[in-house]
């Protein structure tokens, strides 16, 4: 069977991907105000400089989580291959292994949230407790959609179904998941440094 023709970058591809660079920079500006000022630059311990990184970590999720969504909506549409073919790709892969993490995360999110006004009943703290709870759901949704990526890519190269393609958005779709992949031993580090304390 011959090899579908790659697609080739088109205005609406770029019109999505700045609309999701958009999106992750009202999320960046949204938690930005809560974690500004909570690195302690005054001593620089290994403890501190894992914060710091998280911090930067978190503050870049929603343009990395914007741009997975947005790669893997792309990716979606035609011309493409097959689906078969499509789950051999790294790149889609990446940007669907990430996705389904995020999705399990906002469920349980919105679970206890709801268990919280039924019990509390109490809606004028509800816009402080969704800023803290986004806050602190980002922080511990970080190490699972990185595994989710890191066991994605794994069953594809230990299955031997590893198959790249010579185009732009499966490039892209890789680029997204190294960078998941590789902050996370600086996640786990800030939770094994935070823990311990």
């Amino acid at each position: 069977m011959p090899s579908p023709p790659l697609r080739r970058f088109t205005l609406f591809d770029g019109m999505i991907l700045i609309a999701a660079t958009g999106f992750g920079i009202g999320g960046f500006r949204a938690l930005y105000e809560n974690w500004v000022g909570s690195i302690n630059l005054s001593t620089v311990t290994m403890a501190e400089a894992l914060r710091g990184f998280m911090i930067v970590f978190i503050l870049s999720m929603p343009t990395l989580l914007a741009w997975t969504f947005a790669i893997l909506f792309l990716r979606m549409r035609r011309p493409r291959p097959t689906l078969p073919r499509l789950s051999r790709h790294p790149g889609l892969i990446a940007c669907l292994g990430a996705t389904l993490a995020f999705g399990i995360i906002v469920l349980l999110f919105s679970g206890d949230l709801a268990v919280w006004m039924i019990r509390n009943g109490d809606y004028h703290m509800l816009n402080h407790l969704l800023a803290l709870e986004v806050n602190v759901k980002m922080a511990a949704a970080a190490p699972l959609i990185q595994t989710s990526v890191a066991v994605a890519w794994g069953i594809l190269a230990i299955t031997g179904r590893w198959r790249s393609e010579c185009s732009w958005i499966d490039r892209l779709g890789r680029v997204i998941g190294l960078l998941w992949i590789v902050t996370l031993p600086g996640t786990v580090g800030f939770w094994l440094t935070w823990s311990g304390r």
